[in-house]
């Protein structure tokens, strides 16, 4: 009975094997003969060809190929500068780079370039990137910006009550400018408080050089960005300030989110009286380019430059030059880190487009870029806050008064409270309570910045520097701590 069961299994699986086999034979042959094709087609479906290893050259004509298909085949009419665009969208979302950007229009780059060589239509705020944040770090006095009543460190929330989350830098900075006469409405964010202001735009003249009749002999000079004139205002406020007889001298670039890489390296070196680099271009992994200083015959007294977390671009550069030459003792917070700099061309059908075409390197070699500039001496700023703005951080600050000591993956009130405290102080965290990764970065840094051995952990030593910084940015009654450390390092 068993054997005559096993007889009949092994027939049954026979059966299905063989009737696999048919089906498969009957699937190879349909395919073969454009009858699997056919009926995917009045199924909605067409199957193509199988890609195939491409030259770079073939790859090109491929790509041209594509675009006629997709313009002769799409559903809808479809123009060729509407593929284009997209086209070159998608090139420079695939370079993953903040910086390189395309513009559909021409008028739109022009306005750009117009803002960064000299004059331009809008409120008179410069502005960066700061925590996926857009922060205002200059107001010009005088300004429409300035009359409304808008202060450096404010966040820009809303421009016409468009959100400004996820959009780029640039196309903020172009929606705030515009046409002189015409109004503009910014949504803000001041010490997590909401204000919303509406201007008028006009005219800014953008004097990019700034200084000061020298007290007890130390004169100063605030640069507020790099422009097409800016080496010759600052050659002219030194030379006057030499005149007067200066003993010592501030350069002042917080805040000043660079521009032109040419004047900032000519003020460099008239700064330097000896032969030397001034900066390196690097492209894919070789020095393009050194920059080198001449001999500068002006005469040269003690210098501090300050600078902060929003110090950038050509800034840096700038510092760095100075820094490695060993010419000026650097004062402040470590800066932005945008060690690219970029050029601004035109496409052939009307557009044009921002491409990051190298890094730059200090005289020593040292990458700008996700990095910065650390100063010789780390002093953290002071708010300058009322007893309003004041009264909302502290009323949502949580303390740090548990005696327990936080690492990696840790969670705790303590951990909150830090948070809090360097999110104030211009590092980019987020509170969450939650030792993670970014978390401990940020507290790296923190540590490497005050001194102490940057390893990541919330210990007590760190929650006192923590403490004491906090407080001066808190408390410090809008006395320029900074600048107060460059006047005592030049009095000694």
């Amino acid at each position: 009975m068993y054997r005559r069961k096993n007889q009949k299994m092994v027939r049954i699986v026979a059966f299905l094997v063989a009737l696999a086999m048919l089906l498969m034979t009957g699937f190879y042959i349909f395919a073969m003969t454009g009858w699997f094709s056919a009926s995917l087609e009045n199924s909605g479906y067409v199957v193509r060809g199988a890609s195939k290893d491409l030259t770079e050259q073939e790859r090109l004509e491929e790509l041209e190929a594509f675009i006629r298909e997709i313009q002769s085949n799409y559903k809808d009419e479809i123009s060729t500068d509407m593929l284009f665009d997209g086209i070159y969208h998608g090139i420079f979302e695939a370079l993953e780079d903040p910086w390189s950007v395309y513009y559909s229009s021409q008028e739109t780059a022009d306005r750009l370039i117009d803002s960064i060589l000299g004059d331009y239509s809008g409120v008179g705020i410069t502005m960066t990137e700061s925590a996926g944040k857009i922060l205002i770090t200059t107001v010009v006095p005088g300004g429409p910006a300035d009359r409304a009543g808008v202060k450096s460190g404010d966040y820009i929330l809303k421009v016409d009550g468009i959100d400004t989350a996820g959009m780029a830098l640039d196309e903020v900075s172009l929606r705030v400018r515009g046409e002189e006469g015409t109004s503009v409405t910014l949504t803000l964010e001041r010490a997590g408080a909401f204000i919303i202001y509406t201007m008028t735009r006009a005219m800014i003249q953008t004097a990019s050089v700034y200084y000061e009749e020298p007290e007890e002999g130390i004169g100063y000079i605030r640069i507020s960005s790099f422009d097409s004139n800016t080496d010759d205002e600052f050659a002219s406020a030194r030379l006057t300030l030499l005149n007067k007889g200066i003993r010592a001298l501030i350069i002042d670039v917080r805040n000043n989110g660079g521009g032109l890489m040419s004047p900032a390296l000519t003020i460099a070196n008239q700064m330097i009286p000896f032969r030397g680099t001034l900066a390196h271009y690097e492209r894919q992994g070789r020095i393009l380019e050194t920059v080198p200083s001449t001999v500068n015959q002006t005469k040269a007294v003690p210098t501090v430059v300050l600078i902060n977390e929003n110090t950038a671009s050509a800034a840096e550069c700038f510092v760095g030059a100075l820094q490695d030459n060993n010419v000026a003792r650097i004062i402040g917070r470590t800066t932005y880190g945008k060690g690219v700099a970029q050029t601004i061309s035109s496409t052939a059908d009307g557009g044009a487009y921002k491409l990051s075409v190298f890094y730059f390197l200090t005289p020593d070699q040292h990458r700008i870029d996700g990095v910065g500039i650390v100063p010789d001496q780390i002093v953290h700023a002071s708010a300058g806050l009322s007893e309003e703005e004041i009264k909302q951080i502290t009323g949502v600050l949580a303390p740090m008064g548990e005696a327990v000591k936080y690492y990696a993956g840790d969670i705790g009130l303590n951990v909150y409270g830090a948070q809090q405290r360097l999110g104030h102080l211009g590092y980019e965290v987020s509170p969450s309570g939650v030792m993670d990764g970014q978390t401990v970065e940020i507290i790296k840094e923190f540590q490497a910045d005050e001194g102490l051995y940057p390893y990541g952990g919330l210990d007590f030593t760190t929650m006192n520097a923590l403490a004491t910084a906090f407080e001066a940015y808190l408390f410090g009654g809008g006395q320029d701590l900074q600048l107060e450390a460059a006047i005592q390092w030049l009095s000694r």
